[in-house]
């Protein structure tokens, strides 16, 4: 089994690149549609940094993500990963998550401000709407309403 073990992390280590200006080890061959690194591993495909996390650092527990502290997807450093909950990685400083960059967001897409005032937050998704912006969607389907021949 040792050798094994070894052959994958030949494999493995056949595919990094180390930039040594930051200590990634970068991916250099495929990688997911959101740009975390693949490989191939017997009949099943593996994710890189899950990979290197548990050969290097050790089990990946329940209810925990691989963090990438170098905000680098496709690094495979095992000292640029972290084990934390999904929140946690949703909200790490420099996250590009979609959740992250909404909730840092102040003004909604119109330029009105998410004040406590202007903001509806929606009970099915808990998403935030602008009261301003909602308002006025209303105001002009309801005009278009009294303003369309009524069916016969």
């Amino acid at each position: 089994m040792a050798d094994k073990t070894k052959s994958h992390l030949v494999h493995f280590m056949t595919k990094v690149e180390v930039d040594e200006a930051s200590g990634c080890w970068l991916w250099q061959r495929g990688l997911t549609w959101n740009g975390y690194p693949q490989f191939a591993l017997g009949q099943r495909n593996v994710r890189g940094h899950r990979w290197a996390y548990e050969r290097f650092m050790g089990p990946i527990l329940a209810g925990l993500v691989v963090d990438h502290t170098c905000r680098v997807r496709h690094c495979v450093n095992p000292e640029h990963l972290r084990l934390v909950t999904a929140a946690q990685n949703n909200f790490a400083p420099g996250s590009r998550s979609l959740t992250a960059e909404n909730v840092r967001k102040t003004h909604c897409k119109r330029g009105h401000l998410y004040s406590p005032e202007n903001t509806y937050i929606n009970p099915h998704d808990q998403g935030r709407d602008c009261r301003t912006c909602h308002r006025e969607s209303e105001r002009r389907r309801r005009l278009r309403r009294k303003q369309s021949p009524v069916a016969a």
